[in-house]
């Protein structure tokens, strides 16, 4: 964000009065830009309001409604992308029931928050740092596909517990060498076997 956009939205001009100054007020405005999480306004006297602001960051790309939208790690809603712009991390797909998307929304459909856990846990893992998640198909809360660029299969995630899944997709991935030879899935979602095929 430029100092400019959050000056414009905090409202204040020279001609306000330090004194009479509603901190409150003004970060409230600059929250409601999107890309802006948290604000803070403080008055220094005689003359100097100072405006700290914690920025949002995109992490994946949602697609809905034959749209693109850059959302951050808490599904909220940065900005609507143009289909030639550059796009945010991984697309995010098939979400259900999603009644609509609007640019400051924070999305709360479970299989959203779950794609957007499995991918903070994957991230974590040794093969998510050797691998470039393309697309992560959420139709359920209990089927989220992810895809990876370098890999020929897809992965299975799904009924929580995440973060152990991905350790055991590690442990898989090290005991094979970094090299798993599998065509269509690699399906974590039945404790601890893991389906492969």
């Amino acid at each position: 964000l430029d100092e400019p956009l959050i000056v414009t939205a905090s409202g204040l001009t020279t001609s306000h009065n330090i004194l009479f100054l509603d901190t409150a007020l003004v970060a409230g405005r600059v929250e409601q830009l999107p890309y802006v999480k948290r604000c803070v306004v403080n008055r220094v006297f005689p003359d100097l309001v100072v405006i700290q602001v914690e920025e949002r960051h995109p992490v994946a790309t949602l697609v809905a409604y034959n749209k693109c939208f850059a959302i951050d790690k808490e599904g909220v809603v940065l900005e609507e992308l143009s289909l030639t712009a550059p796009l945010h991390g991984p697309l995010i797909t098939e979400i259900p029931g999603l009644d609509m998307v609007e640019v400051g929304q924070k999305i709360e459909v479970r299989p959203l928050q779950h794609a957007l856990a499995v991918m903070e846990a994957f991230s974590k893992t040794a093969l998510g740092k050797e691998v470039t998640v393309s697309e992560i198909s959420a139709r359920h809360e209990n089927d989220i596909r992810m895809y990876c660029e370098e890999l020929p299969f897809e992965v299975r995630w799904g009924r929580g517990h995440f973060a152990t899944q991905a350790r055991r997709l590690d442990l898989l991935w090290e005991r094979m060498g970094g090299r798993l030879d599998l065509s269509e899935y690699c399906d974590l979602r039945f404790g601890r076997d893991i389906a492969c095929k």
